[in-house]
């Protein structure tokens, strides 16, 4: 996946590659092909690595975090953890990454605070298909309803703001939650957080911290404990 990772601390800056050598610095404040990332995620730690635009992969060294090698190696691979609208990213020295006062990226925190927290954008995924245990997400004909056991799909439309993304069909309405959990069609969109989960699946969490799936009936409803099962999505 091709993403922005930003620092959100009262204003938000970009993760940068610098064109003139291999540093990674979080200080710049416009969007272009320097700030964009392809995730490449191993299967089975279920760790990221990330590429910059000219081919080149992060690696942790003693001077920082730098992109300066065209095959990820054991020094390449993060874990990612999930906070809420934001992503730490712990490097393979059991350190969290974070900026240093003139932006560079190193990684010597112990704990994630919330220098250590990115705001952490999927830019390569405008229109969303899913397909859970029982089949496609569709819109139920002539309903607001949404049914997770269809045997085609509907393409529905992401719209990131704040860290989180509200989730729209073909005719505009958005994905909504009710008190019980229930997720329909509706004029105001709730927020979701998206989460990478492994063998290519996503993981939709509603403002309740709880995880969209269906069962087999294809009820759709936010009520999940755990990003597993039933709760992860192929996209």
């Amino acid at each position: 996946e091709k993403n922005k990772i930003g620092k959100d601390n009262n204003q938000l800056f970009f993760l940068s590659h610098c064109t003139a050598g291999t540093e990674l610095s979080a200080n710049q404040d416009e969007e272009t092909e320097h700030e964009t990332f392809q995730m490449e995620m191993e299967q089975d730690s279920q760790r990221f690595a990330f590429r910059t635009f000219s081919g080149k992969y992060w690696v942790l060294g003693p001077g920082g975090i730098q992109a300066s090698i065209s095959q990820p190696n054991k020094d390449s691979w993060f874990d990612m953890e999930w906070h809420g609208r934001q992503v730490a990213l712990k490097a393979p020295n059991g350190k969290y990454v974070a900026p240093r006062k003139n932006g560079q990226l190193a990684a010597q925190a112990d704990i994630a605070g919330e220098v250590e927290k990115f705001v952490l954008k999927i830019i390569n995924r405008p229109l969303l298909v899913l397909r859970g245990e029982y089949g496609f997400m569709g819109v139920r004909k002539g309903s607001p309803a949404l049914d997770g056991n269809r045997s085609s799909h509907d393409v529905f439309q992401l719209h990131f703001a704040d860290g989180a993304y509200t989730i729209q069909d073909g005719a505009g309405r958005s994905w909504v939650v009710d008190d019980q959990g229930a997720v329909s069609l509706g004029p105001d969109g709730t927020p979701f957080l998206l989460q990478l989960c492994n063998n290519g699946r996503l993981a939709l969490q509603a403002p309740n911290g709880r995880y969209v799936g269906s069962d087999q009936a294809g009820r759709v409803t936010a009520n999940g404990e755990e990003p597993t099962g039933a709760n992860t999505w192929e996209f």
